[in-house]
């Protein structure tokens, strides 16, 4: 039952001699995924210098990282890896174990707040003070899920927590000296801030209006996914400070919202709004201004029309991450709904080392009739890149969910290994062609264009696809991953490109964009299976789309993966661009 458990280290001096140890101890952290990194100094501004300790606040529960008798200091943010720093000078004698204190963490929450008073307790220090109260629209009823964030008289920042269903929040002010609260709640707008007295604090934020949005599809009237983005004729107010850490919609927007239903409700200050009804690259667009009143609702009604006819073919996006990712911090129902509601077919999972299949969710959405998810691994090697493995089904009896192991091993004995596994999955190279060893296969393997082969060490022509777009167009790709791809296919290697999206974050890298649309001769999302989407992928006859639907076909109509011998003849292609 403590809130406190200390990590020890034992060293023994087996030499002959007297040793000084000095030493950096480095310690880093996977978490921001599913929580919100946090110091006492900085809030949830991104650290710096040296610190006290170093938080992690995942709502309902959190913990903090900190040093025996010295501070962490901060060394460095990537792909979701945080890196704090220490030191220790330990005289050890001959033969002589010592054993030391390394680290502590404390567990502590809900919220930030929480983990503080947690810090508090352990260290035998007063309480703050609590300070109860509850969030409430001007002129309206409690507003859930809104911020309650506490600063000092000079806006340093203090403490965070968060109002319940009921709009009460609980949160803790210093004993001494003067202190305020705010509320914010996207789609609202900030009040002044109320200072903390004796008794509750009242927190109110503005008044606001509704935008309901029902999306159906024109020709049917039946309920639609869409995207719905909200973005105010004027400049939206600043986003809060960085200390608070709150992260809004990006570009300006005051809502993104993926309405799988077909129907949302979305709050918005006063005045006017363009709203932005979308469904992907097929679908016919709303685009509409509207002038909302504070207290009242304005409908607006989105019928799409399906104006581009994909009819036998469904698009699928082989990259896709959420929170399994340590570099991700989407919920894996949110992506699956972004990707629905962008008219995306065929959702892939392809978290880093773990294992997901989006088809659950999908089903527990009640969205099986617009989307089939899968099962894939972004097998991750930190020496010669990342790789695609499509479909690899999660097992519960295996570490990861059954992820491939890849340590110890080279790319030649690898691949084979891969695909023996029990989905015989294919291979695809994932940004096959980038700056560094580190995620590229192609720059680790040293791939050369006049002979389309490698470092004997590393190549192995033994997969079936490269992504030649990821996140990107053609243009982005000319002189790379395209020039790669030509290279293989001009000796005769017959790999397929693919486009995927890469998405590790859903606020500004959508799902599906690019896509790869695969013939299936039907358009039922029901009727696949994770084999039948790997041999439709295997077959070629699938093309890359960046927004253009393309129907391609030789002279007696074969289509994509075809073979065509003309020797030095011309020969004529049918290309339908819609």
């Amino acid at each position: 039952g403590s809130e406190r458990l200390k990590i020890r280290l034992g060293l023994r001096n087996d030499t002959p001699e007297a040793l000084d140890l000095k030493l950096d101890q480095m310690h880093g952290f996977f978490h921001s995924n599913k929580s919100d990194l946090v110091t006492p100094e900085r809030g949830f501004d991104k650290p710096s210098g040296k610190l006290a300790w170093a938080g992690f606040d995942g709502g309902e529960w959190g913990f903090a990282w900190r040093l025996p008798d010295q501070p962490i200091s901060y060394g460095l943010d990537i792909s979701g890896f945080q890196y704090f720093v220490g030191s220790i000078s330990k005289p050890i004698a001959p033969g002589e174990d010592h054993f030391f204190d390394h680290a502590e963490l404390i567990a502590g929450g809900p919220y930030y707040d929480g983990l503080r008073e947690a810090v508090r307790r352990v260290d035998n220090e007063a309480p703050w003070r609590e300070v109860k109260g509850t969030v409430t629209e001007q002129g309206g009823g409690p507003v859930a899920g809104a911020y309650v964030h506490l600063t000092d008289a000079q806006g340093a920042y203090l403490s965070r927590s968060m109002s319940d269903a009921q709009g009460n929040y609980v949160i803790h002010a210093p004993p001494t000296g003067a202190s305020q609260l705010v509320a914010s709640k996207q789609g609202f707008t900030r009040q002044p801030p109320v200072a903390v007295g004796e008794g509750p604090v009242a927190l109110t934020v503005g008044a606001a209006g509704r935008i309901e949005v029902t999306a159906t599809d024109e020709a049917t009237g039946e309920a639609l996914p869409v995207r719905v983005q909200v973005i105010p004729a004027t400049a939206p107010e600043a986003d809060p400070p960085a200390a608070w850490g709150e992260e809004r919609p990006a570009d300006q927007r005051l809502h993104q919202e993926f309405a799988v239903t077909g129907q949302a409700t979305l709050p918005v200050p006063a005045g006017s709004h363009r709203v932005v009804v979308s469904r992907g690259y097929e679908w016919e667009l709303l685009d509409q201004t509207v002038t909302v009143t504070a207290g009242q609702t304005t409908a607006v009604t989105a019928k799409l029309r399906h104006s581009v006819d994909t009819t036998g073919v469904m698009c699928a996006d082989f990259h896709i991450h959420s929170f399994q990712s340590a570099d991700s911090h989407d919920p894996i129902v949110h992506k699956v709904k972004g990707a629905i509601a962008d008219g995306l077919d065929i959702p892939v999972s392809s978290e880093h080392e773990w294992i997901v299949d989006f088809q659950p969710v999908i089903e527990q959405l009640g969205l099986q009739k617009w989307a089939f998810g899968m099962p894939s691994e972004e097998l991750t090697t930190f020496t010669w890149g990342h790789f695609g493995v499509v479909p690899i089904r999660p097992r519960a009896d295996r570490v990861n969910l059954g992820a491939v192991d890849w340590i110890g091993k080279e790319p030649p004995a690898f691949f084979k290994e891969v695909h023996a596994q029990d989905d015989k999955p294919l291979l695809i190279i994932n940004h096959p062609s980038g700056d560094t060893a580190f995620s590229s296969y192609f720059k680790a393997a040293k791939l050369n264009r006049e002979t389309a082969t490698g470092n004997p060490k590393l190549w192995s022509n033994e997969f079936e696809a490269v992504e030649v777009f990821n996140d990107s167009d053609l243009e982005a790709n000319r002189d790379g991953s395209l020039a790669d791809w030509f290279a293989l296919l001009n000796h005769g290697q017959k790999v397929w490109a693919v486009g995927s999206s890469d998405s590790h974050s859903i606020r500004t890298s959508p799902v599906g964009y690019p896509r790869s649309c695969i013939r299936f001769g039907h358009d039922d999302p029901q009727k696949l299976t994770p084999e039948l989407v790997r041999d439709g992928t295997q077959s070629g006859n699938l093309v890359v789309s960046g927004g253009l639907s393309m129907t391609v076909k030789g002279p007696a109509g074969e289509a994509p993966g075809a073979t065509l011998v003309v020797g030095d003849a011309e020969t004529t292609l049918s290309v339908e661009v819609q």
